[in-house]
């Protein structure tokens, strides 16, 4: 599918569900695949899943969150909200990451012993970094951490 085509299906489903006033958002998460937004009345789709999920997965998505959209704010993934999205075809629990996630671009590395962290798609702020250290070696470590790219991404 593409932004176009995806754009259209949640456009058809809001209109066939009386969801007035709600429109499709294209969001820039790779994440999160897809968001219901109350406030802003708003159906987001990811880019990135659109670019890399399959159409099935695509259309459970947009399914998915037309059901938070019909049934309103508080319901979460509960009774409720599953009845509804088995009612639209969509599977009925939280996706925890259909699409492939992005390889991770850097790694937190600690200073002391070397190992690898965490990694991440982003870098931490500094300031935030600065503050934390690695469990294992204790607070010796605080302000040594720091990050350097992935060996896991092809360059």
């Amino acid at each position: 599918m593409d932004v176009v085509e995806v754009a259209d299906t949640v456009s058809d489903y809001l209109r066939r569900y009386n969801l007035t006033g709600w429109q499709f958002k294209l969001t820039s998460g790779r994440r999160v695949l897809g968001n219901c937004n109350y406030g802003k009345m708003t159906i987001g789709i990811s880019r990135y899943h659109i670019e890399h999920g399959t159409r099935r997965e695509i259309l459970d998505t947009i399914r998915h969150e037309i059901a938070h959209a019909i049934v309103g704010p508080g319901h979460g993934h509960g009774y409720v909200w599953q009845v509804k999205a088995q009612e639209l075809g969509a599977i009925p629990k939280p996706s925890k990451a259909v699409s492939k996630l992005p390889p991770q671009e850097w790694e937190l590395v600690c200073g002391c012993c070397r190992r690898v962290i965490d990694r991440r798609h982003r870098r931490m702020n500094a300031g935030k970094l600065s503050s934390r250290y690695h469990i294992s070696c204790g607070k010796t470590s605080k302000g040594k951490l720091f990050f350097r790219k992935s060996t896991l991404v092809n360059s």
